[in-house]
């Protein structure tokens, strides 16, 4: 009987430690948690390498405090529930096209602030030319947009997120179109 007892205690116990030990792909907004460790400027940079593009690039940080530099790049009213966020632009800018990767807060739902974003930013930001579309993935607690011109004849906004799905080594959550 007292063996019994021990190999009862001894599997529960082992039951436990799998069940409370196991991690959830799932967070409370339904977005998975994002497994890319890396900064968020390390992650841009390496889908702006992945993506191969000739389009010469700059990538900077957003200023978060700066609710103009927020609206701007993201397409936000504020930065409230952002962590981290930069942009990547052409260097001339006569070309409409940017990209910009933002890390949330623990407790945001990513895929809502995608859809502020891809619907508050401005696709006529440029002087004398303009976006025509912007899209944007959502990869847990990463949202990478992109806005440019269509007929930019480098990479589509597809490529884009191709690039990205490669620095992440997944799938992305959500594609958020505007």
């Amino acid at each position: 009987m007292n063996r019994v007892l021990k190999v009862f205690i001894l599997m529960t116990v082992t039951f436990g430690m799998l069940v409370g030990c196991s991690t959830s792909n799932d967070s409370e907004e339904g977005n998975s948690v994002s497994k890319y460790e890396g900064s968020v400027e390390e992650a841009l940079n390496k889908t702006n390498e992945a993506l191969d593009s000739d389009l010469m690039v700059f990538v900077e940080p957003v200023d978060l405090k700066d609710k103009d530099a927020v609206k701007y790049n993201l397409g936000l009213e504020s930065s409230k529930g952002i962590k981290e966020a930069m942009s990547s632009n052409a260097m001339i800018n006569t070309q409409a096209y940017a990209t910009v990767l933002v890390r949330v807060d623990e407790n945001t739902d990513a895929t809502k602030v995608a859809k502020e974003m891809v619907s508050g930013v401005d696709l006529m930001k440029w002087i004398c030319v303009g976006a025509d579309d912007a899209q944007a993935v959502v990869y847990g607690d990463l949202i990478y947009m992109v806005m440019l011109d269509s007929n930019l004849e480098d990479k589509s906004i597809e490529d884009h997120f191709a690039a990205f799905e490669t620095v992440i080594d997944s799938k992305v959550d959500t594609v958020v179109k505007r």
